[in-house]
Formats: C-alpha cells, sequence, structure tokens
C-alpha cells in the first residue's frame, strides 16, 4: 500500500516536471533563436524482494518513476528574414557571444539585435554582441558578410565569431559553453533571426499526454491513500 502510494506520488513529481518544461517551451515558440527542452524519465533502481520468513528471493520491486534530467534541443531553428541590417542569424552551428556592460561573457543564439543607448548592437535584454576581440561592435553602418568578416560607419572592421562546446542552458535562456572554441562551417545572414525550434503542434499534444499522466497518478494516489485511511480508521477499530 505505501509502496503504490509512493509510485503514484513519484509519477506525479515527473509528470509536474515536464508540464513546467513543455509549458516553457510554449511561452517561448516566439522568441528569437529560443532551443526547447524535453524531459527524460526513468525508472528508480529496482528492488530485489525476499520473503520474510526464509529471505528467499521472490523478484524485483520497481519502485516508480523519476526525472532522468532535461535535455536541450540544439536543432536548427526556422529563418526569418526580416531585412533589418542588425538583425543576424546563424545557419548551421555555433553560438553568438555577448555581454553586458560589467558582466561576463554569455552564449546565444538569437540574433534579433538593435543599436543600444550608446549605438552598440545589443539584444533587448541589453547583452552587446562582441566581435573576436571581445570588443562590442557598433550599430552605424554595420555590413556583414557570411564568414563572419564585418564593418561599420565607426571604423571598426573585424570577425563576428561563432563558438561551440559542451552547452547547459542557464535559467536566464542564454548558454555556458564548456570547452568553448570557434566553429566552423557555418554561415552568418545579415537581415534574418533565427526563430525558435518549438513545435507548438507537438508542444501542445505533449502537454496534453502529461496532463492525462498527472491526472491518472494522482486518482492512483487518491485511492491509495482513501484504502490507506479506511483500513486505519475502520478496519484498525473493528472488535
Amino acid at each position: 500500500m505505501i509502496r503504490g502510494i509512493f509510485s503514484a506520488a513519484s509519477g506525479m513529481i515527473a509528470q509536474y516536471e515536464r508540464i513546467n518544461v513543455m509549458g516553457n517551451n510554449l511561452d517561448n515558440a516566439d522568441s528569437q533563436g529560443f532551443k526547447s527542452d524535453a524531459v527524460s524519465l526513468r525508472s528508480f533502481d529496482e528492488e530485489l524482494t525476499e520473503r520474510t520468513s526464509d529471505n528467499a528471493q521472490i523478484g524485483t520491486l520497481d519502485a516508480g518513476v523519476k526525472v532522468g534530467g532535461v535535455e536541450t534541443d540544439l536543432s536548427q531553428g526556422e529563418l526569418e528574414q526580416t531585412g533589418t541590417a542588425t538583425n543576424v542569424a546563424i545557419e548551421g552551428n555555433g553560438f553568438f557571444s555577448v555581454a553586458a556592460p560589467g558582466e561576463p561573457v554569455r552564449y546565444t543564439r538569437a540574433g534579433n539585435f538593435v543599436p543600444d543607448a550608446s549605438g552598440y548592437l545589443s539584444l533587448p535584454s541589453g547583452q552587446r554582441l562582441l566581435d573576436s576581440t571581445g570588443v562590442p561592435v557598433a550599430a552605424a553602418g554595420f555590413r556583414l558578410q557570411s564568414n563572419g568578416a564585418y564593418t561599420n560607419a565607426a571604423g571598426q572592421a573585424g570577425t563576428i565569431p561563432l563558438y561551440t562546446g559542451t552547452a547547459t542552458k542557464r535559467t536566464d535562456g542564454f548558454f555556458d559553453l564548456a570547452g568553448a572554441q570557434a566553429a566552423a562551417g557555418s554561415n552568418l545572414l545579415q537581415g534574418y533571426v533565427e526563430k525558435s525550434n518549438v513545435s507548438a503542434v507537438n508542444g501542445m499534444t505533449g502537454l496534453i499526454e502529461a496532463s492525462r499522466s498527472f491526472q491518472s497518478c494522482q486518482q492512483a494516489y487518491n485511492t491509495a491513500t482513501d484504502t490507506l485511511d479506511k483500513l486505519v480508521t475502520q478496519v484498525g477499530a473493528l472488535r
């Protein structure tokens, strides 16, 4: 009985996590460069059961399910032409390096850059696009080639680098890259943005499935707890 309650509760917790992750994906379906996440589930380690009388082995017992991890889908999102010269999209792999003044470097696929108050190419959240020397790129007269070479009216000339590595998504939507190194074989497209790779249809279907699984686990949990309550309050009260 107790094991049944635990198994049902573990299922509710796991499905709740799936619902949160898929809900966040749908919330960011229109966010440029957003990469969707997926929750992987796995069972708890099985326990070997034995008879209490003679310790004879009678089989294994699965104690429920748990979240194995959250994995990010880094596949290419659709490229959308905006005609805005400050927008840049990555075709292929790699990440832009960006940084807000006084803050560490972050990595992102979002390329919806706009001039900030100081005239630098910046994301709406305030992080400036950095070139290969780590210098913010001025927006005025910005011209970009597919290989990353750029010029602008401020007299800057250099390269917009792309980086790759073991990517870990942060809670703020940016990425940390372990072992960051230059990415090869990708193109930069001026006047484009990369849209989110979230599929709204698949996201809604998965959300409905997870919600139904949560409800099934909840019903099993309620049934088990009601039965346990009757066992304690009614059966235990018999004389």
